[in-house]
């Protein structure tokens, strides 16, 4: 799904949203898991099934209505999160090679990656402009979620792996969801925490980065469609819910298929609203075009 970088108004925005569609490649990739094979998640389907059909919603739209249908949960793109990562790092030994100790805390790591719309830079300005300190002082934000997913080194490459971190804002906690495990992901989320620190955005005796045991994947094209799953099963979880009661979680290929099938519906949807909406918006151009043909018309006869 490719980001427009234009600030279209409201309405156009809205529109925008509501008929995005998957490109071509990520629907044979659904249909051929629907019809049994065995496909591996990307990027793309990760972040339309989160927005689109479970109903937790890109951080750009953080208070900005009042009928947001987030219900307190939103995602952050993974692309925002590899990027402030790499930069991080840069920061981070930067911050290192400080002999003051006063100096090297007082710095303070900011987000600036915006060539997305759900991106860590997004939220980070959206509490500054509301004067937030922290996202645990936040309103209505219940729960951020990072897909974490490996970049292929080569096209085909099957050891890229993929899993949901989910910060559970109200209990301070860091939580990684991994179908997989150990795998190199609890690096990547010490890293986010410590990045996340680094940004005063949370506070560090406060923070606490949990690692439960997940249910395990079975084959190896298994851990995107896992990570949905788990994104899901928090998403209509309770404030009772433990997080370590996601061993509990079935990730059967039926369930997978089931995933699939809800999003293909969902893009089936999408693709009817854009047909609908570039038929309206031609019909518009034409009476638009008759009506100031009108115009003109009336206003050639007043000066003859």
């Amino acid at each position: 799904m490719s980001e427009d970088t234009s600030a279209p108004s409201d309405p156009q925005r809205e529109l925008q949203i509501l008929t995005t569609k998957l490109s071509p490649e990520s629907e044979r990739i659904l249909r051929d898991v629907v019809d049994g094979r065995y496909v591996r998640c990307v990027d793309e389907i990760t972040t339309f099934a989160l927005e689109k059909v479970f109903a937790i919603q890109s951080v750009s739209h953080y208070g900005q209505r009042d009928d947001d249908a987030s219900g307190g949960h939103y995602f952050i793109d993974s692309q925002s999160t590899t990027t402030e990562l790499k930069r991080f790092e840069r920061f981070a030994r930067a911050r290192d090679l400080c002999r003051d100790p006063a100096e090297r805390a007082s710095k303070t790591f900011e987000f600036t990656y915006t060539a997305v719309r759900s991106s860590l830079a997004t939220l980070q300005n959206a509490l500054r402009a509301r004067n937030i300190r922290t996202i645990y002082e936040a309103p209505l934000l219940d729960a951020l979620y990072f897909p974490l997913l490996d970049t292929p080194l080569f096209e085909g490459d099957q050891s890229t792996h993929c899993t949901m971190l989910i910060y559970i804002v109200r209990r301070q906690e860091l939580v990684l969801f991994d179908s997989l495990a150990p795998s190199g992901h609890q690096k990547i989320a010490r890293s986010i925490a410590a990045m996340l620190i680094a940004t005063r955005l949370v506070e560090p005796q406060k923070l606490n980065l949990r690692l439960p045991i997940a249910p395990q994947q079975h084959g190896v094209t298994e851990c995107g469609w896992c990570a949905i799953i788990f994104a899901v099963w928090w998403r209509v979880a309770t404030p009772e819910t433990d997080v370590r009661d996601v061993i509990n979680v079935t990730i059967s290929h039926a369930d997978i298929v089931g995933v699939a099938r809800s999003i293909l519906e969902k893009q089936a949807h999408c693709r009817a609203v854009a047909s609908y909406a570039d038929r309206l918006q031609r019909a518009f151009f034409v009476l638009s075009d008759r009506a100031n043909l009108v115009q003109r018309t009336k206003q050639a006869k007043k000066t003859t």
